[in-house]
């Protein structure tokens, strides 16, 4: 025997397994350090990866480092150094783009599963794009929060390639269902197992926290025994079909136990050998933030088409007939009606109802004290609802009996409105049938109520308004007929600074304006409208514009018999003659200022031709003394003759 040749017919050691591998390896040279020190859950994935008879892998840690890989997963990290212990995108950096979102979700808690999909993998001969059906579930820590990463993978670039599919994938995604059981009870998702005849097989620990009954009262039992009534429903029909044609199937539903209990799941069916794998999600908390969102937005509409109809609106009747026809059809109820209270008559009055599904109209005027209990429910101001009055013990007085149901309808929703502690009025929403207010449908009534009875506030204030205006112009107006029909010049200050002074007809023509204008005022902001005259007092000294007879009364004073003369730029004159006093307010303030005058321009005229007539006849007279003889001569009589005084008066005694 040649020994020195014999080296080369000694067969090639075989390539380590997954196991061996995973024992020989210097664990304290890794970031997850020596295996006795590994918590359980760890432990637990590795071993259930090294003993899955499928593609697994654990990543553990938020660098993603393998713990654990099985023979079956080796193919895939062909050309790759050995990854056992290594940060996964450091054994596959040209994935990282595709492949970290996937992680990134597992990370976060969800559980992922995607079919036929591609990244790209450097096998040693460049890149190539290779097909997987992966897994990626969530592992938790003991504290709960996810710590790793269950992976299971099978390639598929073959039958992607070639076009294949069917009964194989399917196979092998039942099989990789099927053998994914051990692991889940350690997921923090819900899980169980219907086998063919839909008999609950098992339920994790995250399923028994959605029930309240124990597992000793589910397992065994059928699941249509187990949640009557689902048999029929819809999550019913997709069992049996996912069943029947081997397909995953997937709902959100919403389910109420037999003790009141209700949840949302969503649910997702995997054909497996034994039958279904069920994964259950309680999804109720999103669920009641979506019902919120969208009643939240149902109401907004709701409120917005409301201001769009009541805003043309002027009418209380109108608007309250407007307003109960609109939520009356937002809620589809049989009756609505807004109602005015009078608590001193006590009364309540209902002009006319919004009416559907065959209730009557509930117009009219009825006393308070029929309503009887409910009287007193309306005056705390708080809502009050109903879902059968005709069974409301609140209500079900033997008095109140024929009244309540008299009323015809059985779901009650009245919004009572309280001002100042007195109730005023109500809206009052009606069912023919018993009905379960939904607490949106309440606060859509509620502020339904309130916008009413501003609007209702509003169009009454308005129309009050308009009907003061109203008394107000007509008395302005008679005012007006008045001060014309006056035979004098009236002015009127509106204010202390006299900025603004009317006038009447005769003081426009006194101040030879061609009509009457807003503003007479010759202390007017520039370009003052009566700039065309000045106004001496009795000794022809001109008045300055403050020192006016209005602007004066202004200033608290009292004139009369205030004459002045008003002298026009053309050299033509008036002479008026009048009083001025001031206008005060509630608080005895002034307020403003009035004036009255006369022309007395023509009594002065006739007064100067009196004064010279009686100058002129006393010009040639004379008085004689009859006692004494002696004569006394008028004052111009020594002008007219030609002689001095003292000649006349020699001649007189002569």
């Amino acid at each position: 025997m040649n020994l020195a040749n014999s080296s080369a017919h000694v067969p090639a050691r075989p390539e380590p397994s997954a196991r061996e591998r995973f024992e020989a390896l210097d664990w304290v040279a890794t970031p997850l350090g020596p295996r006795e020190g590994w918590p359980p859950e760890l432990r637990f994935a590795a071993e259930a990866a090294l003993s899955a008879g499928f593609p697994s892998l654990v990543y553990w840690g938020p660098d993603l480092v393998i713990a654990a890989y099985n023979d079956a997963y080796l193919p895939i990290a062909v050309g790759k150094v050995d990854p056992l212990g290594r940060a996964n995108f450091d054994v596959w950096p040209e994935s990282r783009e595709a492949v970290a979102p996937f992680h990134a979700r597992a990370l976060a808690g969800e559980t992922v599963t995607m079919r036929d999909a591609c990244f790209p993998v450097d096998r040693g001969q460049g890149l190539e794009e290779v097909w997987f059906d992966f897994s990626l579930q969530p592992v938790r820590g003991e504290e709960g929060a996810v710590a790793g990463i269950f992976c299971t993978a099978f390639e598929t670039t073959e039958r992607v390639r070639a076009a294949r599919e069917g009964a194989r994938a399917e196979d092998a995604l039942r099989e990789q269902e099927a053998r994914l059981r051990g692991v889940l009870d350690g997921m923090g998702e819900a899980f169980g197992i219907l086998d063919r005849d839909f008999r609950i097989l098992t339920f994790n620990r995250a399923a028994l926290a959605l029930e309240p009954r124990p597992l000793e009262e589910i397992v065994g039992r059928s699941h249509w025994e187990v949640y009557p009534g689902s048999e029929d429903s819809e999550i019913g029909r997709l069992y049996k079909r996912a069943m029947a044609e081997r397909v995953p199937v997937s709902l959100e539903h919403r389910y109420v136990w037999e003790d009141g209990t209700a949840r949302w799941l969503d649910m997702r069916a995997f054909p497996v050998e034994e039958g279904l794998a069920v994964f259950w999600r309680d999804i109720t908390e999103r669920k009641e933030v979506e019902t919120a969102l969208r009643a939240s937005e149902r109401r907004q509409s709701a409120l917005l088409a409301l201001e769009d109809v009541l805003r043309p609106l002027g009418e209380p009747e109108q608007i309250k007939a407007a307003a109960a026809e609109l939520l009356g059809r937002e809620l589809g109820a049989g009756r609505v009606t807004y109602a005015e209270v009078d608590e001193d008559a006590g009364v309540i009055r209902v002009a006319r109802s919004f009416t559907a599904r065959g209730m009557g109209d509930a117009a009219g005027e009825y006393r308070l004290a029929e309503l009887g209990a409910l009287v007193g429910l309306y005056r705390t101001g708080d809502t009050f609802v109903s879902a059968d009055l005709w069974a409301d013990a609140r209500v079900r007085q033997a008095a109140e009996r024929p009244e309540v149901e008299a009323n015809g309808g059985r779901g009650v929703l009245d919004v009572p409105l309280v001002k100042e502690g007195r109730l005023v009025a109500l809206l009052s929403v009606n069912d023919p049938a018993p009905r379960q207010w939904a607490e949106a449908e309440v606060r859509l009534a509620e502020t339904v109520a309130e916008r009413t009875w501003s609007a209702v506030e509003r169009a009454q204030a308005e129309a009050a308004l308009r009907a003061s205006e109203a008394v107000a112009w007509a008395r302005a107006n008679e005012l007006r007929t008045v001060l014309d029909a006056v035979p004098a010049a009236i002015w009127v200050a509106q204010d202390p600074s006299c900025a603004v002074i009317t006038g009447n007809k005769v003081a426009a023509e006194l101040l030879r304006l061609p009509t009457v204008i807003p503003n007479m005022s010759k202390g007017a902001p520039d370009p003052a409208p009566v700039a065309h005259f000045r106004v001496l007092d009795a000794e022809g000294r001109e008045i300055a514009t403050e020192d006016l007879p209005v602007q004066r009364a202004a200033r608290g004073e009292t004139l009369h018999e205030f004459e002045e003369r008003i002298v026009f730029d053309d050299g033509s004159a008036v002479d008026v003659l009048g009083n001025a006093t001031a206008l005060l307010d509630e608080a005895g303030h002034v307020r403003g200022a009035v004036a009255a005058f006369v022309d007395i321009t023509a009594r002065k005229r006739a007064e100067e031709r009196l004064r010279r007539a009686t100058q002129a006849a006393r010009m040639f007279t004379w008085e004689t003394d009859q006692a004494t003889g002696e004569t006394t001569w008028g004052d111009g009589t020594a002008a007219i003759v030609g002689l001095p005084e003292e000649a006349l008066l020699i001649s007189t005694r002569n």
